[in-house]
């Protein structure tokens, strides 16, 4: 486990069989990462990676770091799942099972949405009534990952209490 003790997991792409509710609800694993590899690097989390399907390649250039993980062809069905959820701290992931999942076990999940987000997870609330350890992060507008990512960095920062841009800023020497 990390110095800091958080293991997190990530979806990021829903069923691409559905190619219209795969346009709105997915977004590229480079944009949901940048704020993630930061912590990684600092050894404050090791990434855990719950996609499944071809999204999964997107995971290739950070296949290296020691605390990345992917749980593609591990897992093969639900209860696997539900298994490794069990293990880890916090579930980042966009609107599919997995979230679901994640919420029905208790576990604390981010849930990435859409600004026309589906209407079970009801308007201008930043949790849900059905998973009380649910909290939602919401696009201002269509299409518009980046206000997201933005309002997930600050999230990410204060569990660890830190102002990640200003320590990568900074040269720090032992």
């Amino acid at each position: 486990q990390p110095p800091g003790g958080l293991n997190v997991g990530v979806v990021w792409a829903s069923n691409p069989n559905n190619r219209h509710m795969y346009r709105h609800k997915s977004l590229p694993l480079s944009c949901l990462i940048e704020p993630l590899i930061d912590l990684v690097d600092l050894d404050l989390i090791e990434l855990h990676s719950l996609q499944v399907g071809s999204d999964v390649e997107q995971l290739d250039p950070w296949r290296y770091h020691e605390r990345v993980f992917d749980w593609n062809g591990v897992v093969n069905d639900f209860s696997d799942t539900a298994h490794v959820i069990n293990q880890l701290d916090l579930v980042i992931s966009v609107d599919t099972a997995v979230a679901h999942l994640a919420g029905a076990l208790n576990k604390p999940t981010w849930l990435l949405l859409p600004h026309n987000a589906d209407f079970r997870w009801l308007h201008q609330r930043d949790d849900s009534p059905w998973y009380p350890t649910m909290r939602l992060f919401r696009q201002k507008t269509r299409g518009d990952w980046q206000s997201v990512i933005t309002e997930l960095q600050a999230a990410l920062n204060g569990l660890f209490i830190l102002d990640l841009p200003a320590l990568a800023d900074a040269k720090l020497t032992p």
